[in-house]
């Protein structure tokens, strides 16, 4: 009534945006209204109802603010750009970064004078690579920025395109790498220090073999000449054949403690071949003969008449499965 009043008396037209509570049901609405001086005593009033209009209004406002809020509080540095380098959006962190006030409005400036305050587009610019591709670019950060700023980053640009399809622009988000290129490195000299130690100790383990090996094999020769000696007893033979045996097992073993390593070295290699089956596990059964015979410990050796007279594998592997 009062718009309608002021309307006549002022002889124009009045616009107004309020909320109004309806008396039949307390439902409050939102109306903008309209009261129209029609020459020379007439005033129209005209109402629509917004009140669905300004809950989207509300609701979008919200979603904005959360969106901002998840904006500014990821670590990584964000910045959107138009195809002419004007700045649409920049997360503070980036504005933090760049040692430039948060509030500062940056909005419309170009992206390279606001944070490297250079006049033209930065040489190593990763949106501009976006802009001439189509599609997305990564890149690492070089020596000579880790050196300026103290850290290590990742670049990643995309290019955004409306509905049909057109580039209307790019975003660029700059992640802090360093703490993972440490992790990187330190994990390379790891590796490094762990395949130094293994080198070592196969050239232990080599030297180890060649020195225990020498005194064996002149072991091993005395018990053949001593074979063959005919004024021995066979009881002598006999105990003489188990030292050379003995010899024999040991020297094996030496054997399987290079294979290990090469087993961690990953080359272990099988190297097959035609033997008698029998003879081998008659050898097999001696070695174990030996060492139950010194525990006080029955032990009888039968062989199946299904077992094949001859295999093709690799000895020393079989060897070391049975043993």
């Amino acid at each position: 009534l009062q718009d309608m009043t002021a309307s006549f008396r002022e002889k124009k037209t009045i616009r107004r945006q309020h909320y109004y509570t309806l008396q039949t049901t307390g439902e409050k609405k939102f109306f903008s209204t309209s009261h129209v001086f029609i020459p020379p005593d007439t005033v129209m009033e005209h109402a629509i109802d917004l009140t669905e209009c300004k809950q989207l209004e509300k609701k979008l406002r919200q979603a904005l603010s959360e969106l901002r809020a998840i904006f500014d509080t990821i670590p990584s540095l964000i910045i959107v750009v138009d195809t002419e380098y004007k700045i649409l959006k920049i997360s503070r962190t980036c504005l933090r970064v760049f040692g430039l006030p948060e509030d500062e409005d940056v909005l419309g400036r170009k992206c390279y004078a606001v944070l490297k305050k250079e006049v033209a587009v930065c040489p190593k610019c990763l949106i501009s690579r976006v802009f001439e591709s189509g599609h997305s670019e990564t890149r690492f950060s070089t020596p000579e920025e880790e050196k300026n700023t103290g850290k290590a980053w990742k670049f990643y640009a995309a290019p955004l395109k409306d509905k049909s399809g057109k580039l209307t622009g790019a975003v660029e988000i700059i992640m802090d790498t360093t703490d993972l290129k440490k992790m990187s490195e330190e994990l390379v000299k790891a590796k490094e220090t762990a395949e130094s130690g293994n080198k070592a100790k196969s050239e232990f383990l080599a030297m180890m073999s060649h020195e225990l090996r020498t005194p064996l094999n002149g072991i091993m020769g005395y018990t053949q000449m001593l074979r063959r000696d005919n004024r021995l007893t066979e009881d002598h033979k006999k105990q003489i054949g188990v030292i050379h045996r003995s010899a024999e097992h040991l020297l094996l073993l030496i054997n399987d403690i290079l294979d290990l390593s090469k087993i961690e070295a990953r080359k272990m290699e099988l190297k097959p071949v035609c033997f008698h089956l029998p003879s081998f596990l008659k050898m097999i059964a001696d070695m174990i003969q030996i060492q139950a015979r010194e525990r006080g410990i029955a032990f009888e050796y039968h062989l199946s008449p299904d077992l094949p007279t001859g295999v093709n594998v690799d000895s020393r592997r079989l060897r070391q499965v049975l043993l």
